[in-house]
Order: C-alpha cells, then sequence, then structure tokens
C-alpha cells in the first residue's frame, strides 16, 4: 500500500463514518473553512491537514473508490464509509512511522515560505563566502527573497557566524530527527555552492521509493523542524528567523485580523462592526484562536464550570458530536462548546 492510500484509510479509521469522504479530503488537500479545520483537530487527523495539497481533487476521490474496491473500506451511507476489519489490520500495522511527525494543521501556513527562506539562504550564503556572487537563485518568490534580503548578513564575518550557528542547529535536529536516509534526503533537496538541490522525482529514483512518499518523508522532517523551532526559539535561534513575525500560530489571515483587535481590546461586538462581518464568522474566528494560539484565554467567553462540563460529557460519548454535548447541556451554546472542545480537545 502506497503511503497516500495509508493516510487516506488512516483518516476514514479516525472520523470513524462521522463525516463524509468529501469532508476527509478537504481535510487532506487543505481547505480553509472552519468545519475543515475544527475536524482536523476534532478527529485526531490534524497532522495530515494540507499536506495533500498537491493533489487534486478527483486524484484523491480515485484512491477512495480504490479502497473500497478492495474491501478496505465500506459505504455506510451515500459518501460516508468506515474501516473494514482487513483495513484495521493495516492501519495497524505501521508502514510509514515518519508520518507520526506530520503537523498539518501546526505548519500549513508557514512551511513554504520557511523551506523558500531557508533553502534560499542556504544557497546565498554559501556561495557569498565561497566568494561566488554570480549564482542563479533557485528561489524567485517574492516574499522568500525579501525575506532573506531582509535577513542576510552584510559583512563576510557575520555570514561566516550566521553559516556556523545554522549549521550546528541543523546538525542537532537532523540528529534528534533519528532518521538518517530521510535526513540526508532533506539535505539533498538544498542547493549550495557548486550543487544543484535535487527534485523529488530524482529522489525518488536515488531512494528507489515512489515520488509520493519521497514528498512525505521530506514535510516529515520540515515538519519536525518547524516543530522544535516554534517550541525552543532561543535554542534555534537562526532558523526561527525564517518563520515570518506574527506567524508562529497557524490562522487564517481573516482570524489573525481578528486576533489582533482581540489582543487591543476590543469586544465581539465592536469587532463585528468594524469588521463588517457575521457574527458566526466571528465565532469560527474565535474557535480558530482557542484551537491555534497557544495561552489564549477563553474565559471571557465560557466559564471554568461549564469547561469541565464539556469535557466531562465528551469523554461519555462514542460520536464525536456537538449536539450530543449539547443535548446533555441544553444551556451552553454551540460557540461554547465548540471553544471547550478547540481549547482541550475531545474528552
Amino acid at each position: 500500500m502506497n503511503v497516500v492510500d495509508y493516510m487516506l484509510l488512516d483518516c476514514f479509521q479516525n472520523v470513524n463514518g462521522e463525516r463524509s469522504a468529501q469532508g476527509i479530503i478537504h481535510i487532506l488537500s487543505g481547505k480553509k473553512t472552519a468545519q475543515s479545520l475544527a475536524d482536523a483537530q476534532l478527529f485526531g487527523i490534524g497532522k495530515y491537514y494540507a499536506v495533500l495539497s498537491s493533489l487534486k481533487k478527483n486524484e484523491l476521490e480515485e484512491k477512495t473508490a480504490v479502497l473500497f474496491a478492495e474491501s478496505l473500506i465500506e459505504e455506510l451511507s451515500n459518501g460516508v464509509f468506515i474501516v473494514t476489519k482487513k483495513g484495521e489490520k493495516i492501519v495497524g500495522y505501521n508502514h510509514y512511522p515518519f508520518l507520526r511527525h506530520l503537523s498539518g494543521l501546526a505548519h500549513w501556513n508557514i512551511e513554504h515560505h520557511f523551506w523558500l527562506s531557508l533553502s534560499l539562504y542556504i544557497q546565498s550564503i554559501s556561495n557569498m563566502l565561497a566568494h561566488n556572487s554570480r549564482f542563479l537563485p533557485v528561489v524567485t518568490d517574492y516574499q522568500a527573497v525579501r525575506s532573506v534580503k531582509a535577513l542576510f548578513p552584510k559583512t563576510e564575518a557575520e555570514r561566516k557566524e550566521s553559516a556556523v550557528r545554522l549549521y550546528h542547529e541543523m546538525v542537532q535536529l537532523l540528529e534528534n530527527y533519528g532518521n538518517s536516509q530521510i535526513a540526508s534526503l532533506f539535505l539533498q533537496r538544498a542547493t549550495r555552492f557548486e550543487r544543484i538541490g535535487s527534485t523529488f522525482e530524482q529522489l525518488s529514483h536515488d531512494f528507489g521509493t515512489s515520488e509520493e512518499e519521497v514528498r512525505m518523508m521530506f514535510r516529515s522532517l520540515l515538519h519536525f523542524i518547524l516543530t522544535k523551532v516554534k517550541e525552543h526559539p532561543h535554542e534555534y535561534e537562526e532558523l526561527h528567523r525564517f518563520i515570518p513575525p506574527g506567524h508562529s500560530e497557524s490562522l487564517t489571515n481573516s482570524a489573525r485580523a481578528t486576533l489582533s483587535l482581540l489582543q487591543e481590546g476590543y469586544p465581539l461586538d465592536e469587532i463585528e462592526r468594524l469588521r463588517k462581518l457575521k457574527r458566526s464568522t466571528l465565532e469560527d474566528h474565535l474557535v480558530e484562536i482557542a484551537r491555534s494560539v497557544k495561552g489564549f484565554d477563553i474565559s471571557p467567553f465560557i466559564s471554568s464550570e461549564e469547561l469541565r462540563l464539556v469535557k466531562e460529557i465528551s469523554r461519555t460519548l462514542k460520536d464525536r458530536k456537538l449536539k450530543g454535548i449539547r443535548d446533555q447541556a441544553e444551556t451552553l451554546s454551540y460557540l461554547k462548546i465548540r471553544l471547550a472542545i478547540a481549547k482541550e480537545g475531545w474528552g
């Protein structure tokens, strides 16, 4: 079973018939809706969020059809599937242990910029230290180019210091990752002085595996690096510079604007008026912020007693449906329930 089929099957098992195949495909492709973002967390498949954004919708639908044809999933109702006993055995055997390092929900908004900026910086600083200023940049993305220009050291001494720090940080992270093959693959992607980085197609040939698996190996290590850099910014100061200011949290731009106003002390009613948004949209933003922003205080919106009640009820429910909590706590609004789940998880 190839890596994409395995990921899709794993998602079906976690969701367990509570969402349609289309809902799962939206998560894998990174659809930026409140429903997809919430479901990714709710069903414990946030690591897969947006990691298959390059695959087209019809390709994922075809893969779902193959899983069904091979009796790995069965259809409960129109477009809703559960994993069969045969499928459970496959998921139970961990074919791709590197997938545990994926963290799509945490990094979807910065991983592309981070890699482009880092790879351009590596190419630039290695060439400049070799006294070669006439090189063709492999990255032309405007935002990445602008970031690297702003970060790039002015003197040769500063460049040497930066290169040494970056080298030591990368060595530490690659060693901590614990897979020398994937570490080698990751390094081969980087262009540097007198060496052009390999394409995924080339790496697939070199490593004797599918291009899809190579992409997931690379992404798992990239996510591992981002996770550690976010958790320990002072330990990885050089790498942390490639995370755009104010983008450590994985928020949509609209939710980020709402957060900024909340941090300035604006009440929800005033934010609704200023931003000309529906109340439901603002509530989606609150849930997104509660899920993504460490330390965000939800106490102005839900009391500690209400939070405890939601946690207690969610532990007793088999189905991960907000209505099940609402039925047992009718005085709680759906916003309060969603905030509690976003902040504390299910059960």
